[in-house]
């Protein structure tokens, strides 16, 4: 099977957000200023296996196959 762990990537034009390699974190950069320190917008996930954004929210969908939302900064 394929490792498709820390793959996920969405953009919402101001920020990028991405999940970890481990698949337990969602985090996100400012897309103009670099990502030498990213921030965490969500910790505790479970095996995260897609991501996606809209003008208000971060949402993405576990393992499990439960779907999270977090509002967007």
């Amino acid at each position: 099977a394929q490792d498709t762990k820390g793959v996920h990537v969405a953009t919402d034009g101001t920020f990028v957000y991405f999940d970890d390699r481990a698949g337990d974190r969602v985090l996100y950069c400012n897309r103009t200023a670099g990502c030498a320190a990213p921030t965490v917008l969500s910790t505790s996930e479970t095996a995260i296996s897609g991501l996606t954004v809209d003008e208000k929210s971060v949402l993405w969908a576990t393992a499990t196959g439960e779907i999270r939302r977090i509002a967007a900064p």
